[in-house]
């Protein structure tokens, strides 16, 4: 009689597990092969702050994750955003780098995993607007170079391609964002601070 329940017990947990992995591929079918509305994604204005040897780099995705997304971040693929940092002193680019971060969900679990280079540090969430606030987030440290006196900081945003397994489908997620490319760019007196 123990076995049995036991038996009955695994069973009722695999249907259970194989009931999410089921939603989650008809979700994302559905939005694949369904039309989709797309938004219109911005970058704030970048706040910069400086230390000795440091400038401290932020800026924030407004209105890139709703409509559509939620299929997208829980399909359990890895879904990376990328932010490309320019910076340029007298017209000339003296710093350029990509910083990426990148969602995984993990449907057993129920948890949001996020990876950020720009911080070096790996969050998990459990909260779905949690999770994307910090991945609409851009934080990062740029070195200072001894000869800048006025630079230009610019944040560029965007998505690549996807493969999503499940459904044997390779997708480009910048057809979510309307294929456009969110942009900002500030300038940055460094002589003021002194």
């Amino acid at each position: 009689m123990g076995r049995l329940v036991f038996c009955l017990r695994d069973e009722e947990m695999f249907e259970a597990i194989g009931a999410k992995v089921l939603s989650g591929i008809v979700s994302l079918s559905m939005f694949l092969f369904s039309s989709y509305t797309g938004n219109d994604p911005s970058l704030r204005p970048v706040s910069v702050t400086m230390s000795s040897s440091y400038l401290q780099v932020k800026t924030q995705l407004d209105n890139a994750f709703t409509n559509d997304f939620p299929e997208v971040f829980r399909s359990g693929v890895d879904i990376p955003v990328f932010f490309r940092v320019e910076v340029k002193s007298d017209g000339n680019v003296v710093y350029r780098r990509t910083h990426r971060s990148n969602v995984k969900f993990d449907p057993m679990q129920g948890e949001f995993t996020l990876q950020q280079t720009g911080t070096g540090l790996t969050h998990t969430y459990t909260s779905y607007q949690a999770m994307l606030s910090a991945v609409s987030t851009l934080e990062c440290s740029i070195p200072l170079g001894t000869n800048w006196k006025t630079v230009t900081i610019s944040v560029e945003s965007y998505l690549p391609e996807v493969e999503f397994t499940q459904i044997r489908r390779r997708v480009d997620l910048m057809v979510l964002w309307k294929y456009k490319r969110p942009k900002t760019s500030t300038l940055f007196n460094l002589l003021r601070i002194y």
